[in-house]
């Protein structure tokens, strides 16, 4: 159960979505959460932590927010890593780490097998597919990896589906869709 604190903090985080109400992906995390019972969760594409912070919840094990906390062309040009880290501390989730950093130099170093992975960062279509390549490998065999905004049909950003249609095969794939359009 999220707390109330939990959900003002994540009701005042800037958002895509616009009005910070996006119950049905505290939902979805948290879900999945109570049945993995994760030792490792990974989320790639911090921004602002509404994910991070979904994923942290309730969550036995680590979760590591890796980004290069810049933004990007889409996002907008800016620095979160000092907001995500009031955040954290504010929520004291003391199973977070920040790393800083771009995925594929972070993943030159990674060794820990991964229960969850969150693929959010840049969402061209050689972007995801990179992420995906590059960390799917370290996903433990009854692990699960969620994509985010792959219900987006924008002609720029909504490129994930093609990802997971065209690379992600070998899984089993369900699709949950919410209040806002998205898939994880």
């Amino acid at each position: 159960m999220i707390s109330n604190q939990t959900k003002q903090v994540l009701a005042s985080i800037p958002s895509a979505w616009g009005d910070g109400d996006c119950k049905g992906h505290i939902d979805v995390a948290q879900f999945i959460i109570d049945q993995i019972k994760p030792s490792v969760t990974v989320d790639l594409g911090v921004d602002y932590g509404y994910s991070l912070i979904s994923l942290a919840c309730n969550n036995p094990g680590i979760v590591f927010g890796i980004d290069c906390f810049e933004g990007d062309e889409w996002t907008g040009i800016r620095n979160t890593y000092q907001y995500v880290s009031e955040k954290i501390n504010q929520l004291e989730l003391n199973n977070v780490k920040l790393i800083k950093g771009y995925f594929d130099d972070v993943i030159k170093t990674w060794f820990l097998p991964i229960d969850i992975l969150h693929i959010d960062g840049f969402h061209s279509y050689e972007a995801v597919k990179n992420d995906y390549e590059k960390w799917s490998p370290y996903v433990k065999r009854n692990g699960v990896i969620m994509f985010h905004d792959t219900n987006s049909h924008d002609t720029r950003f909504g490129v994930k589906w093609r990802v997971i249609n065209n690379h992600c095969n070998i899984f089993t794939s369900f699709f949950i869709y919410f209040t806002r359009p998205q898939i994880f």
